[in-house]
């Protein structure tokens, strides 16, 4: 069962967690340990989304935004919360998303080009949400990300080469 943590403010301790079953079922949200609600129906209704009232008179909308991938967007009285979809990316990231995203179109297609390239781009768009971090260790890692998706496609491409040859 997939499961992933949020802090309410950036730098803050991880208290929100939203886990959910196969295809989006059975999702569960919880603020500091305590159950706040839950959301029925798969992705259809998570596109939607729901709003949660929380103890101390806040509202967490939780939704799910879908596009290449889905994500679980978070809102705290209408502002994202840190690290979750609902944060908007930074201008500078969608070089190294892009950088990424384009390997499995350069290699035509294939599993391991889109796997290589999806995974590179989902991981710089992660961290440049990361408002944790300096703007200068996301660029550091995001330019790292980037530099290993081409190397891991470059070394593909040898692979493929040698056993061709032969």
């Amino acid at each position: 069962m997939p499961t992933k943590q949020y802090a309410l403010e950036v730098g803050g301790p991880k208290r929100v967690k939203v886990s959910y079953g196969m295809f989006w079922k059975n999702f569960l949200v919880e603020v500091d340990g305590r159950e706040v609600g839950r959301i029925e129906g798969g992705l259809k209704a998570l596109r939607v989304g729901s709003t949660f009232a929380l103890a101390n008179g806040s509202e967490l909308k939780v939704r799910v935004a879908t596009g290449l991938v889905a994500a679980v967007e978070l809102f705290i009285d209408g502002k994202p919360v840190p690290g979750s979809a609902a944060v908007p990316l930074p201008k500078w990231s969608y070089l190294f998303i892009g950088g990424c995203a384009v390997i499995p179109i350069i290699a035509a297609g294939g599993a391991i080009p889109a796997a290589i390239g999806v995974s590179g781009a989902l991981g710089c768009a992660a961290l440049a949400r990361d408002e944790s971090k300096s703007v200068a260790v996301r660029l550091t890692l995001c330019t790292a990300i980037t530099v290993v998706a081409w190397i891991a496609f470059a070394a593909l491409i040898l692979a493929m080469a040698a056993v061709k040859t032969r």
